[in-house]
């Protein structure tokens, strides 16, 4: 089983329940389902980058991307991608600001923070490094866990191809609370989620992270 349209989801879940939940009705719900599978896991193609160039003159902030859920990695190197990658270490505003008092403080950038900027569309988040690039140029890469597609509107959401069980299960524990069920149906549709995200959990933390030959055979918990 794995869905490639959502109308299929749509359809085996009024199915299931024997319901008649319009579109409109269920894509939120099943919109809520996704969110909790991705703060759940990490997915593969939550993993993103996106660069920016800095140079002297910059203010020393960047805008995160509108789908930036958290970082994974910033680095900097000179615009020749050959060489040595620098990595920043994540930091407080605070911290920052008391290593760098001056708001003019130059050298290669080190630490980086994010700052909150209610006049940022969509996160209301910037990242900020420090100190301000004295001279020349560097791209800063910025590797951070974003907000996969739903399959409420694509046609290839990770999710509901490789893991439909779980996006199936997670859907119909919100669907249930929707119409307002019994709590032992729902309790029951909670375990069946449960035990598909151990699943989840075990292919992507486990045999995606690792290879045999570095960690040994990976250890998979009973579900």
């Amino acid at each position: 089983m794995s869905y490639t349209l959502f109308s299929e989801l749509e359809s085996d879940v009024n199915a299931y329940m024997e319901a008649s939940l319009s579109t409109t009705q269920l894509q939120p719900l099943v919109l809520t389902a996704e969110d909790r599978i991705n703060s759940l896991v990490v997915l593969p193609n939550a993993k993103k980058e996106v660069t920016h160039s800095i140079g002297v003159g910059g203010f020393g902030l960047v805008n995160l991307p509108d789908d930036f859920y958290g970082f994974i990695s910033v680095s900097i190197n000179p615009d020749n991608l050959t060489s040595d990658y620098i990595f920043l270490e994540q930091k407080s505003i605070d911290f920052m600001e008391t290593a760098f008092p001056a708001a003019n403080a130059t050298g290669v950038p080190r630490y980086y923070a994010i700052e909150i900027n209610s006049s940022v569309a969509d996160t209301g988040k910037q990242l900020q490094y420090a100190p301000k690039v004295a001279t020349g140029t560097y791209r800063l890469n910025i590797k951070y866990i974003g907000k996969p597609a739903s399959i409420t509107d694509s046609t290839a959401a990770y999710i509901a191809m490789e893991f439909p069980e779980a996006l199936f299960y997670g859907t119909l524990v919100e669907v249930a609370n929707f119409l307002k069920e019994d709590q032992s149906i729902i309790a029951n549709f909670e375990n069946r989620f449960q035990q598909a995200m151990a699943r989840v959990k075990n292919t992507v933390d486990g045999r995606m992270a690792t290879d045999q030959y570095r960690s040994g055979e990976t250890r998979i918990n009973p579900s």
